[in-house]
């Protein structure tokens, strides 16, 4: 479309014509180039994201609460409800009805604990 006589010229907008304007060629060969400048940057090292599903975290154990059954009087009572006196050392009680009094029994943590490692470890092989 541009010819070659109009080949130094631009075109522009002026009311509802366009005109011819004259273009400068300007010679950029000796333009001062830009040298660009590299920062040195400390780069932490960045951890890997793990894929997949997150490992399943052992719930803590929820012991259920004990539910102490008196026959005297019929009632059910919550490990929170009973009545406990002192027995000795190691934090062994004796366990009441509130009711009507009637004795549990004994209750002894650490033998407990004895009990149930040797059921769970079994040393007589049986």
């Amino acid at each position: 479309m541009m010819s070659e006589e109009n080949k130094d010229f631009g075109l522009t907008n002026a009311g509802d014509s366009v005109v011819p304007v004259p273009v400068e060629l300007k010679d950029h060969s000796k333009d001062p180039t830009l040298i660009p400048v590299v920062k040195e940057e400390v780069v932490e090292p960045v951890e890997k994201k793990k894929r997949g599903r997150p490992a399943k975290k052992a719930a803590e154990e929820v012991k259920p609460e004990k539910i102490w059954y008196c026959s005297t009087c019929r009632e059910t009572i919550s490990n929170k409800n009973v009545m406990r006196i002192g027995a000795g050392d190691n934090g062994r009680c004796a366990v009441f009805c509130p009711q009507c009094t009637r004795s549990f029994g004994f209750e002894d943590q650490v033998l407990q604990d004895t009990v149930a490692k040797l059921i769970k470890d079994n040393p007589t092989g049986k």
